[in-house]
């Protein structure tokens, strides 16, 4: 088959100038592309106006290119034709079957093949002229100057036109997507936050404005030069709301509770008061049955009681007079206080009652060992007698000597040891038969 790699060639420009075409029109029906461009008669490039910054930079030289490229895609498109012309025109001789003698001059297959060869692959596009600015002009330069051009080279251009018009609008079609459903819930819970602030607070705090402010730039970043945007920047935006929202959501939390937790305060005063008497109860108390006990500790004449009392009566005060954040903030160390306090005072009762407790044991460990001994048969032993005898004395008296008592008891447990290791309750039994 004659002109197989010129057809071949022709069908690859065909299909080539096909997906050219497809992709033009897409890329200007794409709703991204309208949203950036203006139709208006007078518009420079066909821009929006309010396109600002690098955006405004980036896509007019692009957008110029890319309005060029129909009349490019139809020189192009021009020339494949012609050369698809010729390529038929032999074609229709061929099946005619003409005698070859009658083709010379005419549709030599040489001859064609050079001139479809010479319309793909040479520079067979005649470029409109371009005026040469009189300051660029050299003595002999024409005023004008036309280009020729290979259509592959030429497709090549026109592909860079497009790929460079595509990535830009790619990228603000990104922004687009990311941030204008987000850019309304942003500000919808700024004005939110607004609103808390000013029934908080009763004004805007300095941290809010400067959010409103950083909101507006942003929005018209994302709006006017979505290229321009960085979106680690948004998303910082997006936390420092966040962290506003729930400062003032503590805030608004802490007002809420803040009736409770004086109500909890209060309940915690009056527990400290019966504390405090536990206190000094017991203080009384281990004087009274233990002689000269040790480590306990007796109430300060001066307590932090009436200092905690004043300084919640004022707390209230302030609360009800509408100052509910300093109330907030005192009571929280008026909480810190009372704890310290509780701490000292339970403390101290522990200490208190140790002496007493030490006495209790030492009662039922001498109890403990008579049981033992009874089981012994020793209970009646002279020594143990005495022994029991005057730790009972001392144990049941009023105070006792926990010293002496302990000695006594620890004494009556050794002598009971050594009498059972003897057999002596052994041959009191066997006297007993």
């Amino acid at each position: 088959m004659v002109l197989t790699s010129q057809k071949q060639a022709l069908d690859t420009w065909q299909r080539r100038i096909a997906n050219a075409t497809r992709n033009m029109l897409d890329l200007t029906n794409d709703f991204t592309y309208t949203m950036v461009r203006d139709p208006s008669p007078g518009t420079p490039h066909g821009l929006q106006t309010g396109l600002q910054g690098q955006t405004r930079a980036k896509l007019l030289p692009a957008v110029r290119a890319f309005d060029e490229l129909w009349g490019l895609h139809q020189l192009v498109e021009d020339v494949i034709a012609q050369a698809q012309q010729h390529y038929e025109a032999y074609q229709a001789w061929e099946r005619l079957a003409l005698p070859q003698r009658w083709l010379q001059g005419e549709m030599d297959v040489q001859q064609v093949a050079r001139e479809i060869d010479r319309l793909l692959t040479t520079p067979s596009i005649q470029l409109p002229t371009v005026q040469t600015p009189l300051a660029q002009r050299r003595l002999a330069d024409a005023a004008e100057t036309a280009q020729t051009i290979s259509p592959d080279t030429l497709f090549r251009l026109m592909e860079a036109a497009f790929a460079l018009l595509n990535g830009l609008i790619a990228e603000i079609d990104a922004v687009w997507q990311r941030w204008t459903g987000r850019l309304q819930t942003l500000e919808t819970t700024v004005e939110h936050l607004t609103r808390l602030a000013h029934d908080i607070l009763g004004e805007t705090p300095p941290t809010l404005r400067a959010t409103q402010q950083r909101l507006a730039v942003w929005r018209s970043a994302v709006l006017n030069d979505p290229l321009s945007v960085s979106h680690s920047e948004g998303e910082a935006l997006a936390q420092a709301i966040t962290q506003t929202q729930e400062h003032l959501e503590a805030l608004q939390q802490q007002r809420a509770t803040f009736p409770e937790q004086l109500a909890a305060a209060r309940q915690t005063l009056e527990q400290l008061c019966l504390l405090s008497c536990s206190v000094q109860e017991t203080w009384d108390e281990v004087h009274r049955k233990v002689v000269q006990p040790q480590g306990v500790g007796a109430l300060a004449e001066t307590t932090q009681q009436a200092e905690l009392q004043t300084r919640l009566a004022h707390i209230q005060d302030a609360a009800a007079t509408g100052q509910w954040r300093p109330a907030v903030k005192a009571l929280a160390i008026w909480q810190q206080q009372a704890e310290s306090h509780w701490q000292h005072l339970a403390a101290l009762l522990t200490a208190n009652q140790a002496p007493l407790a030490r006495r209790a044991d030492l009662r039922d460990l001498l109890g403990a060992w008579e049981t033992k001994a009874q089981a012994y048969q020793l209970i009646e032993h002279p020594d143990l007698a005495a022994l029991s005898q005057r730790a009972r004395a001392i144990l049941y008296a009023r105070p006792s000597d926990l010293m002496a008592a302990e000695q006594l008891v620890a004494a009556y447990a050794q002598r009971l040891s050594v009498l059972h290791v003897s057999g002596h309750g052994a041959r009191q039994r066997q006297e007993v038969q």
